[in-house]
């Protein structure tokens, strides 16, 4: 099986949903987003961080800052196994 590039990631702002389907892969967006949303939401300092960074929970964007705070927390995508 091919791994995949998230290199994208690291560059610039990306929608919501590209970064929770990078993580939560589903056939429907919106299940990956809610995934991703209930993650965040379980993991207090997770969710510290990102607030402190401007984030709120029905953010459609992430900033650079806010990508680098979700990767630090839970490993590039596909890297890591999430609980």
């Amino acid at each position: 099986m091919k791994k995949q590039n998230y290199d994208w990631m690291l560059t610039g702002c990306h929608p919501f949903s590209n970064v929770a389907m990078a993580y939560f892969f589903s056939a429907y967006v919106s299940s990956s987003v809610r995934s991703m949303r209930a993650y965040i939401n379980k993991h207090p300092a997770l969710l510290s961080e990102l607030s402190a960074a401007d984030y709120v929970e029905h953010d459609n964007v992430l900033t650079p800052l806010q990508i680098a705070i979700l990767i630090r927390h839970m490993g590039m995508p596909g890297e890591t196994h999430l609980k």
